[in-house]
């Protein structure tokens, strides 16, 4: 399963700084997760975009997005960046 999210950054936020942050975090959090794969950070090329970054992580199992969103390490970051966002949009693809 693909798991995304679609974050909208507070006007005036850099977006590569935010972008930089959620690689770091992923890395961090991809080497202590054996079932979460290839975590990618994108950003928005075009001004009139309803959103400036977009996750995109591969889970095993969609059970599994439970423990993802209980993690403390999810929990800690998501209160680090939560200053940065205006609105978040999260979806599945099976």
């Amino acid at each position: 399963m693909k798991h995304y999210e679609l974050l909208k950054l507070v006007p005036g936020t850099d977006p590569v700084e935010v972008q930089e942050k959620l690689r770091k975090y992923f890395r961090e959090l991809d080497g202590t997760k054996d079932w979460l794969n290839h975590p990618l950070v994108h950003r928005s090329c075009r001004q009139e975009d309803d959103y400036d970054l977009m996750i995109v992580v591969e889970i095993d199992a969609e059970e599994r997005m439970g423990e993802l969103v209980d993690d403390p390490l999810v929990l800690e970051f998501q209160g680090k960046i939560a200053q940065y966002l205006k609105k978040r949009k999260t979806f599945d693809h099976y």
